[in-house]
This record gives structure tokens, sequence and C-alpha cells, in this order.
């Protein structure tokens, strides 16, 4: 089963956030979902420094270290979520 996180910047761009093979984040643009899905054989990850600024803008806090898991990332990334829902 692959899951992952959902998430729309401000200006309106959506990324898929999911882990890697070793529990590291994997950034993908969300309009590239299907791809990874289907197991695409081309890399779809975005920088780090793209993942580090959606990081950013969602917690309104620096990137926790350049080695964070996904556990932690997301993990940060639903707890300011939440804060956002009705």
């Amino acid at each position: 089963m692959k899951t992952g996180l959902w998430v729309q910047d401000r200006s309106g761009h959506e990324y898929l956030i999911t882990k890697d093979s070793l529990g590291y984040p994997h950034l993908i643009p969300f309009d590239r979902k299907t791809e990874f899905f289907q197991g695409a054989p081309a890399p779809l990850d975005l920088s780090v420094e793209e993942g580090k600024k959606i990081y950013q803008e969602i917690t309104g806090k620096p990137y926790p270290f350049g080695h964070a898991t996904t556990r932690q990332v997301l993990w940060d990334l639903i707890e300011a979520a939440t804060k956002l829902l009705p």
C-alpha cells in the first residue's frame, strides 16, 4: 500500500508527500501522482529546497534538520494543518 499527504501552497501548487524506501520525504507534484502510483521509472522528486520551503510555509517554522524522517515531517505538517480546519 502507498500512502501520502496532499498539500497545497498559497500559490495553489499541489504536492504529494510520501516516503522513500529509506523513510525520508519524497515530494512530487500532485499533477504527476498517477505516474508515481503506476511506478514511473523516472524520478519525480522536487528539490530538497522546494520541500523545505513548503514545510516552512505550512508550519511557520524552519525545517527540523537535513535528515528528518518522513514521520517527523508529516506529523509536523498534520499538526499545522489541523489548526486550519474549521
